[in-house]
């Protein structure tokens, strides 16, 4: 039965090259649009999944026009954050980052290069909680000269010592 099937779909095929041709195309520009789309919403959904109020966390974007287009980025002025909490005393925790990529960091005369590396105010850990196996998240971003490390950036730099020790 499937045999009959398949001999007249073939046969069809051969007489209507064009028509399948085109059915063909349609087919194949649908499924990669439903893909498409399907990791363009997987992704935008992907953020802040960690964040206790991830619906009340918005994010500050600056427009800068220039002669090519415009172009959207997270960069913005520091004073931003302070003018914010100024004025509006009391309503929303304001917090501010940077990032920044491909970084040597010094360390008891070694230097490292790192990637990825995030600065962050104390109210940082207040929107999106943080676990730590040792130390303390408040005192290191809120005291200077502090800092907070994966597990693999501690046992890179302090190798099997305690990174709190050599503090």
């Amino acid at each position: 039965m499937f045999k009959n099937y398949f001999k007249t779909a073939w046969r069809n095929i051969k007489k209507n090259k064009g028509f399948f041709a085109l059915n063909f195309v349609g087919l194949y520009i649908s499924v990669a649009a439903c893909l498409l789309i399907s990791l363009i919403i997987l992704q935008e959904t992907s953020f802040d999944k960690s964040a206790n109020n991830k619906t009340s966390i918005y994010r500050i974007v600056k427009s800068v026009s220039k002669p090519e287009g415009k172009t959207y980025g997270s960069i913005t002025p520091y004073p931003l954050a302070t003018a914010l909490r100024a004025e509006m005393p009391g309503k929303k925790l304001i917090s501010q980052i940077h990032f920044q990529k491909d970084d040597v960091i010094s360390f008891e005369n070694k230097k490292f290069k790192e990637q990825d590396i995030v600065f962050a105010d104390s109210v940082f850990p207040k929107l999106f909680p943080l676990t730590v196996k040792q130390g303390s998240i408040e005192r290191a971003l809120s005291e200077p000269n502090f800092t907070i490390l994966t597990e693999e950036t501690a046992h890179k730099f302090f190798g099997n010592n305690n990174p709190i020790v050599n503090a």
